[in-house]
């Protein structure tokens, strides 16, 4: 029942984050547009999540003062070092206190997948002192100029290090689905493999890209994703390669 519930909640937050997006199709100005859909994807991932987690936007940065490019949104904890703050949501977020970088788009396409692999490789230069933890890298888009190609198959031609250190390592496209990438062991060997869940009516990839979020957050503790996972839909390996 609780788990219904969360469901059923989720799904209405999600209805309102889609309906404003087709809502200001007719703003003509691509920066006003750009950032009410950000501040609606922004809106939605603090409602859930947990205690002490938050969102802005502005640039990561290391204890070297290396900075990342400009970031759409961020999500941080400020308990582990306080970003430097101008605005309600505007700063410079110490690399220690991140867990996402999320790059959103209106409409994915070559060039904008092509500027986030720039943008997020250059985040990976920058040194984390936290035993040198990755911060989880998204690229997020409310459609894509795609029909029959995958967002992954074309990913994949665009970076070279797509099975061994992809730029980006989750994607979620409305209306498309929600991948995302991992190392496994199997039998003393390391394969690279990219998992993918298929959008399904309701807007079910963006609740399952909340759920893996707070997962990821929550490594110790409770998994908040199986509240919001239909155990009808499941995700599946589309793409593995051995690596080592």
């Amino acid at each position: 029942m609780a788990n219904r519930i969360y469901q059923n909640l989720l799904k209405i937050d999600i209805a309102v984050l889609i309906t404003e997006s087709k809502a200001i199709n007719s703003i003509n100005h691509q920066g006003i547009k750009g950032s009410i859909r950000e501040y609606g994807l922004g809106r939605l991932l603090i409602k859930y999540l947990p205690y002490g987690w938050d969102v802005g936007k502005g640039q990561i940065h290391d204890k070297y003062g290396e900075q990342s490019n400009e970031t759409d949104l961020i999500v941080y904890n400020k308990s582990v070092i306080p970003p430097m703050m101008f605005g309600d949501n505007l700063g410079l977020f110490p690399i220690e206190s991140c867990k996402y970088s999320i790059e959103i788009k209106t409409t994915s396409n070559s060039k904008e997948i092509k500027s986030t692999i720039v943008k997020f490789r250059k985040l990976l230069t920058l040194y984390n002192s936290n035993n040198n933890e990755l911060i989880h890298r998204i690229y997020f888009a409310y459609a894509t100029d795609l029909n029959l190609k995958s967002e992954l198959e074309r990913y994949k031609n665009l970076d070279s290090n797509f099975h061994t250190n992809p730029a980006i390592n989750v994607i979620c496209v409305i209306g498309k689905g929600y991948w995302y990438f991992q190392k496994e062991k199997k039998d003393n060997r390391t394969y690279s493999c990219w998992k993918f869940l298929k959008a399904i009516e309701g807007g079910y990839e963006i609740a399952c890209f909340i759920g893996g979020v707070i997962n990821t957050i929550n490594t110790n503790g409770p998994s908040f994703g199986e509240y919001l996972m239909d155990k009808n839909h499941s995700f599946i390996t589309v793409e593995e390669k051995e690596i080592s």
